[in-house]
C-alpha cells in the first residue's frame, strides 16, 4: 500500500473516531416498548381471514401495530432464509402457527387471496420500521 493509501486511511479513522466522540452507548430495554415500568397498551385486531379447520370456521385475527423488532427479524430472515421465509415468519408472529397451517392447507386458497392476505401482514410488520400503526 502506498503512502497516500496510508495517509487517506488513518486520516478517515481519526474523522470517525472525531464523529463518535459525544456517542454514549445506547442502553436496550428488556421489555419491547421501552419501558420496564409501563403496563402495554392495547392493539386493535384486524381480521385477516376465515377458514375451515376440523369442519368449522375459524377466524383468524392479526394485530393492527406489532414491535419493531418484529421487522426487523423479518428483514433478517429473507436476507439470511429468503422471501418466503419471511413471509413466513411475517404470518406466524401475526397469527401463530395454528393460522399459518391452516391458511396454507385450506383447499380453496388461491393465489390472489394468499397474496392480499400476505401483503397486509407484511404491510402491519413493516410500518413499526416507520413508527405508524395501521
Amino acid at each position: 500500500m502506498g503512502s497516500a493509501a496510508k495517509i487517506r486511511r488513518r486520516a478517515r479513522k481519526r474523522d470517525i473516531r472525531d464523529d463518535l466522540a459525544d456517542y454514549t452507548p445506547i442502553v436496550i430495554s428488556d421489555t419491547a416498548d421501552g419501558d420496564d415500568d409501563q403496563e402495554p397498551e392495547e392493539v386493535e385486531e384486524i381480521h385477516l381471514f376465515t377458514v375451515r379447520v376440523d369442519g368449522e370456521l375459524k377466524e383468524f385475527y392479526a394485530p393492527t401495530r406489532v414491535d419493531f423488532t418484529y421487522a426487523v427479524q423479518s428483514m433478517d430472515v429473507a436476507a439470511t432464509q429468503g422471501e418466503a421465509a419471511a413471509i413466513r415468519y411475517q404470518f406466524v408472529a401475526l397469527v401463530g402457527e395454528e393460522g399459518y397451517r391452516a391458511l396454507i392447507n385450506a383447499p380453496g386458497l388461491t393465489r390472489s387471496d394468499f397474496l392480499k392476505i400476505a401483503a397486509v401482514a407484511n404491510k402491519i410488520v413493516m410500518s413499526s420500521m416507520e413508527g405508524k400503526a395501521q
